[in-house]
Parts: structure tokens; C-alpha cells; sequence
């Protein structure tokens, strides 16, 4: 499997974090699931696209993006950590 197919892996395995469904205490900054670290990204907002007018048309208009918090691995997955994942009884 090559990188961006493991990239794309990666990205499949984020828990995503519904505001609404968080308590009101503080979501740890790290934590780990047996299978690597994961990072918290809190709610927020960006613009994406072509801010600076010296893209290319398919990035223009440029617009805001909300996003909810997640989690996401602090480092890329290998092939050993995703069959490990995938062969996990308690994977569906």
C-alpha cells in the first residue's frame, strides 16, 4: 500500500467529537486507544481556498470552513498498526 493510500487510512480512523456530546469538563490533549496517540483539535474555523488571488481558479472562491473538534493520530500509520486495527476482534 503506498503513503497517500496510508494517509488516507489515517484520515478513516479520526473519532470525530460532537460539541453538543462533550461534557463540560476539558477533553484530554492526548490519548491513546492501544493503537498510537491521538491529538485533540478543538472546534474552529478557517478560510480555504485561494486567499492570495495567485491560485489556481479551481481554489477561488475562497470560504469558511467550521469544523467540529476531533481527534487525529500524531503520526502516520504503518501497515503493521492498521492490520493490527483491522484484525482487532472488536473492529466492525
Amino acid at each position: 500500500m503506498n503513503r497517500l493510500a496510508l494517509c488516507a487510512l489515517a484520515t478513516l480512523t479520526i473519532a470525530a467529537v460532537h460539541p453538543r456530546a462533550q461534557s463540560s469538563a476539558t477533553p484530554p490533549v492526548v490519548i491513546n486507544d492501544g493503537y498510537g496517540d491521538y491529538l485533540f483539535v478543538p472546534a474552529g474555523a478557517f478560510m480555504m481556498g485561494d486567499t492570495h488571488g495567485d491560485g489556481e481558479s479551481r481554489e477561488r472562491p475562497a470560504h469558511r470552513v467550521e469544523l467540529d473538534a476531533y481527534y487525529i493520530g500524531k503520526f502516520e500509520i504503518t501497515n503493521a498498526a492498521w492490520r493490527a486495527f483491522r484484525d482487532d476482534p472488536g473492529y466492525d
